[in-house]
């Protein structure tokens, strides 16, 4: 038997089948990934996708905050919440990609999902 390589129609990776048949939308490509994260595009694998991290601290949230010049929305924000996430925000020594708190803010902010994402993968390497 011969192994063989599937993704979905979006090109996401379904993994290799030797003498078992894939689901019936899969769509046969060359080659496995080198991450299973990786999107095939027609062609071939896009790149690896970086990992997100769960938390940033303090100084790189600021920081990200101000290189997207969202620093005074984001404390404008702040200051109409409740005295505990008033509080949080301004004693957090590191700030978590899931709290509430952060999810919040970004809603009001309309961030995405994947804007969110970004927005701690940059943080992260400030």
């Amino acid at each position: 038997m011969t192994t063989k390589y599937y993704v979905t129609d979006e090109g996401k990776y379904i993994g290799a089948f030797d003498g078992v048949e894939p689901p019936d939308s899969a769509v046969e490509v060359p080659s496995a990934p080198q991450d299973a994260r990786q999107i095939w595009n027609g062609t071939s694998w896009g790149a690896i996708p970086e990992d997100v991290p769960d938390r940033v601290t303090v100084n790189q949230f600021g920081k990200q905050l101000i290189a997207l010049d969202l620093l005074d929305q984001v404390t404008a924000w702040v200051n109409q919440q409740d005295a505990a996430t008033q509080w949080s925000f301004n004693r957090s020594a590191t700030f978590v990609r899931d709290d509430p708190m952060m999810e919040a803010g970004f809603t009001s902010l309309d961030f995405t999902s994947e804007q969110i994402d970004q927005f701690f993968i940059d943080a992260a390497k400030l």
